[in-house]
């Protein structure tokens, strides 16, 4: 029957398993307990993921440069952002701002561009309150982060589901946002 499944490193939130024939990363995990949240793998398994090595593999965050033009991309599930993605996010904005060009395009993932905070970590932690407070003060810091980019031009390139928020907009879109009608 071949090797049972091992664990064989980890990644910024992700975590490898060998199989007999080949491997696979696994992003999101649930206890087998009934109504157990969905939670990042390395979160869910937490000190035991510490003992494996980081190996290269999927990043939430990615960027490149096509025609003058920054592309960061970010890919987070279901659009969740939890303190440390936020502030991964951010640093790969201040990244991208320390090039010397004109315009940055934020692209989230097709299925979702931001749900803001990361309400299943929130719950799952011993202090809800505590990470509440945590998570949006990272989502503050990422917002101000953008906002206070003053030299080049921001898009946030939405490829799929914006939420609810963006079936407000009824009038057409203004540099800061929605204008009423």
């Amino acid at each position: 029957m071949g090797c049972p499944p091992r664990r064989t490193g980890r990644a910024i939130a992700a975590v490898a398993v060998a199989f007999h024939e080949g491997a696979l990363w696994i992003g999101q995990l649930r206890r087998p307990e009934p109504r157990s949240l969905k939670l990042p793998a390395l979160h869910l398994i937490g000190s035991d993921a510490a003992a494996l090595p980081i190996i290269s593999g999927p990043e939430p965050c990615r960027y490149h440069e096509e025609g003058g033009v920054g592309f960061l991309d970010f890919r987070f599930h279901n659009g969740a952002m939890s303190s440390e993605d936020c502030d991964l996010l951010r640093a790969a904005i201040v990244a991208a701002k320390a090039r010397p060009l004109r315009v940055l395009v934020l692209r989230g993932d097709a299925d979702c561009w931001s749900n803001g905070v990361h309400l299943g970590i929130i719950e799952s932690t011993d202090s809800a309150a505590d990470e509440s407070w945590r998570n949006i003060n990272a989502m503050n810091d990422l917002g101000r982060e953008l906002i206070e980019t003053a030299d080049r031009l921001v898009i946030a390139a939405v490829l799929g589901n914006a939420g609810p928020a963006a079936s407000s907009c009824r009038s057409p879109p203004t540099r800061s946002g929605c204008r009423r009608a």
